[in-house]
């Protein structure tokens, strides 16, 4: 019956207490992702499909020889491309965040002379504008990465391509279990927040870390959150943060 199912590309049957896989899983031509952590399997061995689905697979294929069924060729519908209609907005959106961001900037002149965080002379050779672009990009980057690689934390390699497709892994797919759970959909993980945090320090003290500060903010995001993006509870996935 397992035979059957010639589209069948990923199978996960972890932690079911499993003692023995089918032979006939070798006969699905498209099965390329076996996931059979936690289990108590004899054959294969525990020990080959702890090392994955490469091992598994090779393991099911060297014993077993599948068997070759051919199937008539599905006739495939062909349709003409025909370009839709170009949509061109005309006029800027006012409520975006960079144009929220250069209204912030010219009502908080005064607040720069409180933090003068300049660069030194010739650290760059960009303008102005363009310097604040690119470290906006370099946090933006540094967020939007975080979130994306709170999709796959902690998963193995198999697990990885069981749950998310390899060429276009995207936020809305995160799944949900006991660690991600913690996070809101779309959120990234307590990295970006602590690294927020300490930027927001750092323009408050004119560029100088005060410890004392970043620990009182640290403890108040642990109970309360980020109170302008995200009011929940901070949830820290550094065990080493958690002694602390």
């Amino acid at each position: 019956t397992i035979s059957k199912l010639g589209n069948l590309s990923k199978l996960n049957v972890s932690n079911n207490s499993l003692r023995v896989l089918p032979g006939s899983l070798v006969e699905c031509p498209k099965l390329n992702v076996l996931v059979s952590l936690g289990n108590n399997l004899i054959h294969p061995p525990q020990a080959i499909c702890d090392c994955g689905s490469q091992a598994t697979l090779t393991f099911l294929r060297e014993r077993h020889v599948p068997v070759v069924s051919t199937r008539p060729a599905l006739k495939k519908n062909v349709f003409m491309r025909v370009r839709g209609q170009q949509v061109l907005a005309s006029v800027a959106n006012p409520e975006s965040a960079s144009t929220e961001y250069r209204q912030a900037l010219g009502t908080s002149r005064t607040n720069k002379r409180k933090c003068p965080l300049m660069p030194p002379m010739d650290a760059t050779l960009l303008n102005p504008d363009h310097l604040r672009d690119m470290l906006l990009g370099l946090i933006y980057g540094a967020a939007i990465a975080d979130a994306m690689a709170l999709n796959t934390e902690r998963l193995s390699e198999d697990e990885c391509q069981f749950y998310y497709c390899r060429e276009n892994i995207m936020l809305k797919d995160r799944i949900s279990d006991h660690l991600r759970l913690h996070f809101s959909p779309h959120d990234w993980s307590c990295n970006t927040d602590v690294m927020l945090l300490v930027l927001e320090s750092l323009m408050r003290w004119g560029g100088v870390v005060d410890e004392l500060e970043v620990a009182s903010q640290l403890d108040q995001w642990r109970i309360h959150g980020y109170v302008d993006i995200d009011p929940s509870p901070g949830h820290l996935l550094s065990p080493y943060m958690n002694q602390h």
